[in-house]
């Protein structure tokens, strides 16, 4: 999933894989963030991020609602996220 052009970035949508600790396993549009954390990334507020996503995969998958810094304009942009747990460690994010 980490591989260039490897099917799972459909224009600005891509999956992304986090462990309860905030730390990417997989980022198919930026592979380069394997092994960092949402608190090294252009997420707005990654604290809250991670709380609301942990919370969201304690129900079960559903939408995360988040503010990141646009990659090309750098301004603050609303996001969502679907996400879906796999184990009690890791999720699963479509962004």
């Amino acid at each position: 999933m980490n591989a260039p052009r490897n099917g799972y970035v459909d224009r600005d949508l891509y999956i992304f894989v986090l462990d309860r600790n905030g730390r990417y396993h997989v980022h198919s549009a930026k592979p380069d963030l394997v092994g960092q954390t949402v608190y090294q990334t252009q997420v707005i507020d990654p604290g809250a991020f991670m709380v609301n996503s942990l919370e969201q995969v304690a129900r079960g998958p559903g939408w995360v609602e988040y503010t990141a810094l646009h990659p090309v304009t750098g301004r603050p942009t609303p996001k969502a996220s679907y996400m879906v747990p796999v184990d009690d460690d890791v999720f699963i994010g479509c962004g």
